[in-house]
């Protein structure tokens, strides 16, 4: 008979993020583990040994900053580096975030049968990572994604989905640091939104540009609505 306690273990039928709710708060390392068994433990306190270990990663770092041609061929036209990319891996890179409602129990929320009309915005939508396992799971006749990215080519990859069905989502294009009146998301007015996802988005702006992401965020949520971060 297999001991292992459910926290740590890998058997679909017993582990612990099968629980409804998850709990975490779980995961202890201990002393004989493999540190990469799992992508992340809790109750973990690092050493002064791992603490200078990162000064020196940040150093090495600092020692060999980007070029300042590749800074301006980078950033002069980021669109077509994102579309690149795209063009490359199509759906094959990122996997599907299948523990979105763990994290954020909303999501759960307006998926049900009796939430009624709910609008959520994606940001960064990729190749439909996010949006897909929502709508796998949505019970709501009246829930409607919109799932908007900076790349043609991630949108042309979610438009070409057989999952794709405008009823419940609808791809565009969209900058979340855009100036002005290209602001708003296609197709969508000011305090509109209940909820807006934005996983691993700020990473890939400028600084420069985060205000402004901020601000048109804030414009098109409604009151009360929310922001997973």
């Amino acid at each position: 008979m297999d001991e292992t306690p459910p926290h740590r273990s890998h058997d679909p039928t017993t582990n612990t993020k099968r629980t409804d709710p998850f709990q975490f708060g779980q995961r202890y390392l201990e002393a004989d583990d493999d540190v990469f068994e799992y992508n992340a433990w809790d109750h973990v306190t690092p050493d002064d040994a791992h603490y200078l270990y990162c000064e020196e990663q940040y150093m090495k770092q600092k020692a060999q900053p980007v070029s300042d041609f590749d800074k301006a061929r980078f950033n002069d036209n980021p669109q077509k580096w994102w579309d690149l990319f795209y063009k490359q891996k199509t759906s094959t890179f990122f996997k599907d975030r299948k523990w979105l409602k763990q994290e954020f129990p909303v999501l759960e929320e307006v998926s049900q049968p009796d939430a009624g009309k709910r609008v959520v915005l994606e940001i960064g939508a990729g190749a439909g990572n996010t949006a897909f396992p929502i709508l796998k799971e949505n019970k709501n006749p009246n829930l409607k994604i919109h799932a908007y990215d900076f790349s043609t080519k991630a949108v042309e990859t979610i438009r070409a989905s057989p999952d794709y069905d405008e009823k419940h989502i609808q791809a565009e294009v969209w900058d979340v640091a855009a100036e002005g009146n290209m602001g708003l998301p296609p197709g969508l007015a000011e305090g509109s939104v209940d909820v807006v996802i934005m996983i691993f988005i700020f990473s890939a702006l400028s600084p420069a540009q985060w205000t402004r992401a901020v601000t048109n965020i804030w414009k098109v949520l409604r009151p009360g609505g929310l922001v997973l971060f």
